[in-house]
């Protein structure tokens, strides 16, 4: 594709995400809860990665109908990453017993996620060069749908607590002795 096809097929992406952000996540969240919108939506990764290597059988002679396939996968990964990540990030911060650790949890959270954002292109890239040169194009999606497989499974052990029962408090005498307190003399 040309850069222009591809800077509108990005466009189209986006577009497509704020539309879905913004008209059916609030009420489809607040439906299904956290979990059921992970699992459920968490499925939606893998058909997307599945038929993406089939848009080079789409026929190229009907330019609509390869924007058709382009749109269809495109909106499909777009609608599972809008209702994925938000109940990723809120499961995550659900998880935390103590309210002081609530920074530490998220930023080791988003410190994972962008590093697998960050290699995840490197080793697809590198993957897809390879499947290249063996002349089996499809082989990248269909590791990465392998991965979406597992999470979406991994997804199945995963619960949410009911809302203010995973807080603890403790006694101020587990604040009593610093590092500091080494240091005293008598």
């Amino acid at each position: 594709m040309e850069p222009g096809s591809v800077a509108l097929a990005l466009t189209i992406l986006g577009i497509t995400g704020l539309i879905v952000q913004f008209t059916f996540y609030p009420s489809v969240n607040s439906h299904l809860g956290n979990v059921r919108c992970f699992r459920i939506f968490c499925i939606l990764f893998p058909v997307a990665y599945c038929l993406a290597p089939f848009l080079v059988v789409v026929s190229s002679n009907s330019s609509i109908v390869v924007w058709l396939a382009i749109v269809l996968i495109l909106t499909i990964h777009t609608t599972g990453r809008i209702f994925v990540l938000p109940a990723t990030i809120a499961l995550l911060n659900n998880c935390v017993s103590d309210p002081s650790m609530l920074g530490t949890i998220h930023g080791i959270g988003q410190t994972t996620t962008a590093l697998f954002r960050t290699l995840g292109p490197v080793y697809a890239g590198y993957t897809f060069g390879v499947s290249l040169g063996y002349g089996f194009v499809g082989i990248v999606w269909w590791i990465m749908a392998t991965f979406a497989i597992f999470g979406w499974f991994v997804s199945l052990f995963i619960w949410e607590r009911p809302s203010g029962s995973h807080r603890v408090s403790f006694a101020p005498s587990v604040y009593k002795n610093t590092i500091l307190d080494g240091f005293k003399t008598n």
